[in-house]
């Protein structure tokens, strides 16, 4: 059972005012607990969800040199970044030559990154709208005859032949780019049901509701078996799909006057027009790539249950 092993989970409180940025902030006079907690709290979201997504862009061992390039970028820029820092609190301090080199010849991480998005771009796009499609349609009985594995791949199929992207194929779709992704596509399937809501996922709300949306589709999941599957066989299995720790799962808790808690459900987010889950409604950029952030669809999106709320999942151990 993969487990996402993020950043933050290694910080108690105390260790949290020791982050290079938070220090540098206090020697430049911050003396603001609350200021010092979001500069900390802002910093490891990044970290958090750049971790996130390098797992989402190589959940196998194949694409793991792009990982490791994207950690050493992002050591290098940080590092940079807190020697500046230092400078400009007036920290005097001597660089060691070679490290000084290795700002010089860094990677930018950004594009590291970007590269990692678009090179395969439409397994990423395929995996999260094959769970979106299926998740969706599984929710009320009159559409779950259409929540299949074959109905979405037919949906991504024609959505590419629309639009001439190459590499779509029913076949290349089955056999490869869902195989491929299928352990991350809970997570694929959250990036866009959150980009197509706006919210914004470099922040610790933001983050903190992509973690939720990702953990409810992925107990969903595990618990539908389309038609013409084996018993027991669900869409995605939870030993192997990536896991976000329940810790990041968060739900509403609301107190009564009589006392007794509620549990209004994760704070992650999710469409109820069906039409937000079928890719064919979306839009195609001009090079080919998908036009992140632009969603047309035939309804304007709305959330289910309360704003901002999932309600009635059920997760299994």
């Amino acid at each position: 059972m993969p487990l996402l092993d993020l950043p933050s989970a290694h910080f108690d409180n105390d260790a949290l005012l020791e982050i290079p940025e938070v220090a540098i902030a206090e020697l430049n006079g911050e003396e603001d607990l609350d200021k010092l907690s979001a500069i900390a709290n802002n910093v490891l979201a990044q970290r958090d969800f750049i971790y996130t997504l390098s797992v989402m862009c190589s959940p196998g061992v194949e694409q793991y040199e792009d990982i490791i390039r994207l950690n050493h970028a992002i050591f290098a820029d940080q590092s940079l970044s807190i020697v500046q820092g230092l400078r400009e609190a007036g920290v005097p301090l001597t660089v060691d030559p070679d490290v000084a080199l290795s700002f010089d010849g860094r990677e930018d991480w950004r594009l590291i990154v970007r590269r990692m998005l678009d090179r395969d771009w439409l397994a990423h796009i395929a995996s999260g709208y094959i769970l979106r499609w299926v998740v969706s349609r599984w929710q009320q009985p009159e559409t779950q005859p259409e929540a299949s594995l074959t109905r979405a791949i037919d949906g991504i199929a024609e959505w590419c032949r629309r639009n001439r992207v190459v590499g779509g194929g029913k076949q290349n779709i089955k056999k490869h780019l869902w195989p491929r992704y299928k352990s991350v596509s809970h997570l694929w399937a959250a990036w866009y049901i959150l980009e197509d809501v706006g919210v914004e996922l470099l922040t610790p709300a933001g983050l903190s509701e992509f973690f939720a949306t990702a953990y409810y589709l992925l107990h969903q999941a595990s618990t539908i078996v389309p038609k013409r599957r084996r018993a027991g066989e669900a869409l995605l299995s939870i030993d192997e799909a990536w896991q976000v720790p329940p810790a990041f799962a968060q739900r509403l808790l609301v107190r009564t006057e009589d006392g007794q808690e509620h549990d209004l459900g994760f704070t992650g987010a999710w469409i109820d027009d069906l039409n937000a889950h079928d890719i064919r409604n979306r839009i195609v950029g001009e090079r080919g790539e998908a036009d992140r952030g632009k969603a047309k669809k035939v309804k304007p999106p709305k959330r289910k249950g309360r704003p901002g709320r999932l309600t009635g999942v059920k997760t299994s151990t």
